[in-house]
């Protein structure tokens, strides 16, 4: 006998060698791939909550185009509604301010600007998105 070894495959030890090393790399390699793809879906709905808040943004700014000079001011309002099949929250506030964003009252002649804030919050994940707009007015 010349007490040679035959080479048919893995030994025992090789292959708890390699099921050791693979679960000890497996999780350096599966978590930066499943943070990645958990961000995915943020992408879409961060554009849809902008989307929501620079509607109620720009109605509102069309409003007070129509309606400009209002003794009464411009209300907060809130709405609610549902986008695509999320639930949003808006709240939208007009503000009159002067050059130095002191609050006005908004007559004609006082140097006005407008402040428009729309805040818009998705129900559903709570993420939200804070839009502004500072409009000014020249009266003949």
């Amino acid at each position: 006998m010349t007490g040679r070894w035959r080479d048919d495959g893995f030994s025992l030890i090789e292959m708890v060698l390699i099921i050791l090393m693979t679960g000890i790399l497996l999780p350096f390699i599966i978590s930066p791939y499943i943070t990645s793809v958990s961000g995915i879906g943020r992408a879409t709905s961060s554009a849809a909550i902008s989307y929501v808040a620079r509607g109620h943004l720009e109605n509102e700014s069309y409003a007070v185009d129509t309606l400009w000079p209002s003794p009464g001011g411009y209300p907060k309002q809130a709405v609610a509604e549902i986008v695509g099949g999320a639930a949003y929250s808006t709240v939208v506030e007009a503000v009159f301010v002067d050059s130095a964003f002191a609050p006005t009252d908004g007559t004609p002649g006082n140097d006005n600007f407008l402040w428009i804030t729309a805040t818009t919050t998705n129900l559903s994940t709570g993420s939200s998105v804070a839009l502004s707009m500072l409009k000014s007015r020249v009266y003949n």
